[in-house]
């Protein structure tokens, strides 16, 4: 399953999900946007 790509691809791609995440959040929670930044 993917063994020719590395893992890390994956994790920045899961990293990216969690930012867009809280990015989405930071608009009810600037708290985040300042963990974000």
């Amino acid at each position: 399953m993917g063994s020719s790509a590395p893992p890390a691809p994956a994790e920045a791609e899961s990293h990216r999900i969690t930012t867009r995440s809280a990015a989405s959040s930071s608009a009810a929670d600037p708290s985040m946007a300042g963990w974000l930044g």
